[in-house]
């Protein structure tokens, strides 16, 4: 920790002397078993592995004087980061209706990254390490393994007439450290003709706090920090004409609660909601081998504090517009050009 040295902006770090080794693999399997035309069962089994390690240096002034470093990172244990899955869903159709039901079973284990710091005299070198083997840093941070289960179902059929499409669906996520959080999802689809479409969504979703957030740099686990979550609800038209036009027109708010927030004490679950409302409106056009679309989108968020003070539309444009223009050279190659 050198935050108590003077020229501590000065520190320049060698990127041509450091290395980063990860090596990556996923195992995959499946098998899908159908119940004559109605009904299928299928089992998914999913594994990640990650192992990483790496060397570096920097240098910065102290009191005038320079001062040399090189270090080096890795996982602290032998084993690699490890994530498993399983996916179980079974499906049925009835008359036309079509039910969904499934269980996931999803567990993680991360390996934390340790650091070494060694000064030295001199131009910088490229130390000699094998990065393979692991730093002897015996400690694993509570959080490092997790286990989730969730169980979800959805339903997809006609409402009161054919031309009205209706879904409802629910999904309940047990973790083994923030607990439980349910969900739901539902939609609406109408189609009065083949040249109209009218949707009216409604959509719940939470963001699982990480490692960082749960306290990675400390000794004890956050428990009391929640997932943030987010409520979406979107009403949208679609007309066709026969000139090879398509008009869309969208309108969205999103309101999310407990939002991760970070201050001088931590991270921690803000208790005020955040909303965002906007629209969007596109326009395609294809005749032959040409087609173009000019799309436009309005976005109008809750103000930030920032500086001490309420700034509107921190870090998003409220208007933005594009325009693309695409040719079919052959029927393998497409010639884009787009405008923002």
């Amino acid at each position: 920790n050198f935050s108590g040295n003077s020229g501590l902006q000065s520190v320049q770090n060698s990127y041509g002397v450091a290395e980063d080794n990860r090596h990556l693999r996923l195992r995959y399997g499946g098998y899908t078993l159908k119940f004559g035309e109605t009904q299928s069962l299928n089992l998914e089994y999913q594994n990640w592995e990650e192992r990483f390690g790496g060397i570096y240096t920097y240098a910065f002034e102290d009191a005038g004087r320079p001062r040399y470093f090189w270090g080096r990172y890795a996982q602290d244990g032998a084993e690699p980061s490890q994530r498993n899955r399983v996916n179980l869903q079974h499906t049925l159709s009835l008359k036309s209706w079509n039910f969904i039901t499934g269980y996931t079973w999803d567990q993680s284990d991360v390996q934390s990254v340790t650091n070494m710091n060694f000064e030295y005299f001199g131009s910088p070198y490229h130390p000699p390490i094998d990065t393979s083997v692991p730093l002897p840093i015996p400690t694993r941070k509570p959080f490092s393994q997790s286990t989730k289960n969730s169980l979800f179902l959805q339903a997809k059929g006609p409402f009161l007439s054919d031309d009205l499409q209706l879904t409802l669906g629910a999904r309940y996520d047990r973790h083994s450290i923030y607990g439980g959080v349910t969900t739901i999802r539902s939609g609406l689809v109408f189609t009065p003709t083949q040249a109209s479409v009218y949707k009216l969504l409604f959509g719940q979703a939470f963001r699982e706090t990480n490692l960082f957030e749960l306290g990675a740099e400390v000794d004890a686990v956050k428990a009391d920090l929640k997932p943030a979550k987010i409520n979406t609800l979107e009403a949208s038209t679609t007309h066709y004409f026969s000139t090879g036009v398509a008009f869309t027109l969208t309108a969205y708010q999103n309101v999310a609660k407990d939002f991760i927030v970070h201050d001088n004490t931590g991270f921690h679950n803000s208790s005020e909601p955040k909303k965002v409302v906007g629209a969007e409106a596109q326009i395609q056009y294809r005749k032959r081998l040409w087609s173009t679309d000019l799309n436009y989108s309005y976005v109008h968020p809750d103000a930030e504090h920032f500086a001490s003070k309420s700034v509107q539309n921190l870090g998003i444009y409220k208007h933005r517009a594009n325009l693309g223009v695409g040719y079919a050279i052959t029927g393998h190659i497409d010639l884009n050009a787009r405008a923002n």
